[in-house]
């Protein structure tokens, strides 16, 4: 079990890895507290046993976190926080932890929330796209943050509804990139309703 003492070493690591985000000029910052990584493993009753006040206050950690990053950023740079939405296991965290962790984010200088999906158990209960679908609006109403929707968007149309019905304000694209890098492309012409895309033409002629 980390102790105090190491957990605030981890601490500094987050403000120093923050001043290499500013150095290197990237446009904004995310603090992953999804997947099972260590904020995660925090938050999760399924993981968190600790006896102190880390575990009486399971976000301790990782507001403690957001606050180190948003100390050493410019106040105009956004802060992302990659959020599991629902460990999807039972006697885990839920949707309702984070409908409430989601109110005392943007208290704490959090700009915008990337939602996903599990990563503390190897198996997980089962959960329907339109369940998680479902969540993620509750999150973003009850936030009052802007929020990514992430995981499982399997075409341009799945996108463009996740936005149209303010599920979620930007959409993040992974898997389907790694198989096909013109998806992008594939999607501004799906969406285009006959207007050419503002595609810039040596992608198309890589393609």
């Amino acid at each position: 079990m980390l102790s105090t003492g190491e957990i605030e070493l981890i601490l500094e690591d987050w403000r120093a890895a923050a001043r290499r985000a500013v150095a290197a000029e990237f446009d904004f910052v995310e603090v992953h507290a999804a997947h099972g990584y260590l904020l995660n493993s925090f938050l999760s009753p399924l993981t968190n046993r600790r006896e102190d006040v880390y575990g009486r206050d399971r976000t301790r950690l990782l507001f403690e976190s957001i606050a180190a990053v948003r100390s050493e950023i410019p106040a105009s740079m956004p802060l992302f926080v990659r959020l599991s939405v629902d460990d999807l296991a039972s006697g885990g965290w839920t949707s309702a932890d984070s409908e409430r962790l989601a109110i005392g984010l943007g208290a704490a200088g959090v700009d915008a929330l990337d939602l996903s999906w599990g990563g503390i158990t190897p198996t997980q209960l089962p959960s329907s796209v339109d369940s998680k679908r479902l969540a993620a609006r509750r999150v973003r109403l009850a936030g009052g943050l802007p929020v990514v929707a992430v995981g499982l968007v399997e075409s341009a149309a799945q996108a463009e509804e996740t936005l149209v019905e303010e599920i979620a304000d930007i959409v993040a694209i992974g898997r389907l990139l790694v198989h096909n890098p013109y998806w992008t492309i594939e999607a501004a012409e799906t969406l285009a309703d006959g207007t050419p895309p503002a595609i810039v033409s040596p992608y198309l002629a890589a393609r």
